[in-house]
């Protein structure tokens, strides 16, 4: 069965598909998002904190159904009746769920693979759409379901790319069942399981081959300048959440103080390079 490429997106900005990169285990737990769950706390703003299952934990928009029916593997899936959810868009926030954190993963510099198994009988929606939340960047990924689905199991994957302003963030999920037909035919289901993240092995390989060492930025936080320590010669960024550098000096000194009075309240990502290798550092800046 054939299967379609899939397109990444961060809110408007396109990333580049990776291929032919190593990529290491899953980084998700497998229970959560294998929706095995049977008993989970929940933070719910409306009605407190309750127990369910695994999808009633994370249920935003009500259509998916922790289901026997069927299972990629183990004994549950999700579950999505078309008929029944027709003219909605089916959702699931991961944040929602607060037992063990299984909803949080750290996002780092690297390339990451989104993988879903899906199971289609009847008429499908256009496709999945999967958010990977992290502050400050929410990259949304559209996984594309078959051309012609048989009612088999099949993996479907995206690929998207953490840059230096979205690492080392806490990051969760959001999945949305998009393009309902609006009169979908009787026993048109969909069914989900066991979402898994990869990360690019290569990337933390190359991170210690490529990283800049020695370097320090303080005070951090801070408030009305910053020193950064780096070798003389380094060229040193500041730059915003949205990807806009607010500051750039080339070190004449092993000890720069850079101002940073004037910038607002917030986030910002300090890069610096010097002979080919590079050190990034968060600055919070009050």
């Amino acid at each position: 069965m054939k299967t379609k490429l899939l397109k990444s997106v961060l809110l408007g900005a396109t990333f580049l598909l990776y291929t032919g990169l190593a990529f290491s285990q899953n980084i998700l737990p497998t229970d959560a998002y294998g929706f095995e769950l049977t008993n989970v706390d929940w933070n719910n703003k409306n009605t407190g904190d309750q127990t369910g299952n695994i999808v009633e934990a994370w249920t935003q928009v009500a259509g998916f159904t922790q289901s026997l029916d069927q299972a990629q593997s183990g004994t549950y899936s999700m579950k999505c009746d078309l008929v029944a959810t027709a003219g909605t868009v089916p959702k699931l926030q991961t944040w929602r769920s607060n037992t063990n954190s299984e909803h949080e993963f750290t996002t780092e510099l690297a390339t990451y693979k989104v993988k879903a198994w899906v199971r289609v009988t009847g008429d499908a929606a256009s496709n999945i759409k999967i958010t990977i939340n992290s502050q400050p960047a929410k990259p949304n990924l559209t996984l594309n379901f078959p051309d012609t689905p048989t009612g088999d199991w099949e993996q479907i994957e995206a690929t998207t790319t953490f840059d230096a302003t979205e690492a080392e963030t806490v990051g969760w999920i959001s999945f949305s069942l998009v393009g309902i037909p609006a009169t979908p035919t009787a026993g048109s289901v969909t069914y989900f399981d066991n979402i898994t993240i990869e990360k690019d092995a290569t990337a933390s390989v190359n991170k210690i081959n490529n990283e800049l060492s020695g370097v320090s930025v303080f005070p951090n936080p801070a408030t009305d300048k910053v020193n950064v320590t780096a070798p003389s010669g380094s060229e040193v960024s500041i730059t915003n959440i949205a990807g806009v550098v607010v500051r750039q000096v080339q070190t004449s000194s092993d000890n720069t103080v850079i101002s940073t009075e004037n910038l607002p309240s917030g986030i910002y990502i300090v890069t610096v390079v010097s002979e080919g290798k590079t050190a990034v550092s968060k600055l919070i800046k009050n």
